[in-house]
């Protein structure tokens, strides 16, 4: 089983991920965090196989946090963001994934 903790500032975008996640087998959230300083201590407490990483958070944005978190603490990153213009930029920061959130007018 592969663990995920989720973060992101959205309570709606951290339940819709958690389900997805959840629905793939093997793969399972076992914590979700709001913002980096939250998922710093989560990651601490629980050392997951995966972290999904919102780019637009509140205290630190996401692109800080990934480049704090492959420095200090390497693991699979998937970066989430409703910024696709940023995606490239990322991949060199060590994120192994990228993927759009859909825009407020898409389902």
């Amino acid at each position: 089983m592969y663990t995920v903790i989720v973060i992101d500032d959205s309570s709606s975008m951290r339940r819709i991920l958690r389900d997805i996640i959840n629905s793939i087998d093997d793969f399972q959230v076992i914590d979700e965090a709001v913002d980096a300083f939250d998922a710093r201590e989560k990651i601490k407490l629980h050392e997951p196989d995966l972290v999904t990483i919102d780019i637009n958070m509140p205290k630190m944005d996401g692109v800080t946090f990934l480049r704090n978190l492959m420095r200090l603490h390497p693991m699979p990153a998937v970066v989430i963001s409703g910024e696709g213009a940023r995606g490239n930029e990322i991949f060199d920061d060590g994120a192994v994934g990228f993927i759009v959130k859909p825009s407020n007018d898409e389902s």
